[in-house]
């Protein structure tokens, strides 16, 4: 009797969803809200992006794609703290997420926690030292090398600063122990930065 009485509510509960005449709105899957937000996010619409990739975590709270561009995209509008926990939340669902890991270690450079970001860098490099996004090709292993090179010169290390700007260019050499050689060292870095 129970089973009858089920199988006929379940039956007037889709009737009274009748009446779609094929105009209403298809609900979209968290795998493409992601989608949407990252051809916003390569069109550099940062804010809708944003809201995309946010739909998409309230329809799936564990597709960590979603929280990739989540972090990208909050990083691209200066939101720092809030990459950081995307990023985090992320890799929680998905520690060999290394695009997360990439972005993470940008993120940690900006707010100047320095060691924090060689790090996460370390963690792609380690992994893949040929490693490129998938999301944005002119993001690639050899920014990590200069984002390390970068994060060892503002720890004062710069030794190992000099090492990573080296595995980009052989030919660089500076006396880190002088100011001029530092400078030298500095301005090779900002200008790996802009290749």
């Amino acid at each position: 009797m129970r089973n009858i009485f089920l199988s006929i509510f379940a039956s007037l509960l889709l009737l009274s969803c009748g009446g779609d005449d094929g105009t209403a709105p298809v609900e979209k899957t968290a795998s493409e809200l992601t989608e949407e937000g990252w051809t916003l996010y390569t069109q550099k619409n940062y804010t809708t992006a944003i809201q995309r990739f946010g739909e998409a975590l309230v329809k799936d709270a564990n597709y960590t794609d979603a929280y990739n561009g989540a972090g990208w995209t909050s990083a691209r509008l200066d939101t720092l703290p809030a990459a950081v926990a995307f990023f985090e939340t992320g890799l929680t669902k998905d520690p060999n997420g290394y695009a997360m890991h990439s972005g993470i270690s940008f993120t940690h450079n900006a707010l100047k926690n320095y060691s924090v970001s060689n790090f996460y860098a370390m963690n792609v490099l380690n992994a893949d030292g040929n490693w490129i996004f998938s999301r944005d090709a002119s993001v690639t292993s050899n920014d990590l090398r200069v984002l390390i090179a970068q994060n060892y010169f503002g720890l004062d290390k710069y030794d190992s600063s000099l090492i990573y700007v080296q595995t980009l260019d052989a030919g660089f050499t500076a006396d880190v122990g002088t100011l001029e050689g530092r400078r030298s060292l500095a301005e090779k870095i900002e200008e790996l930065e802009t290749e």
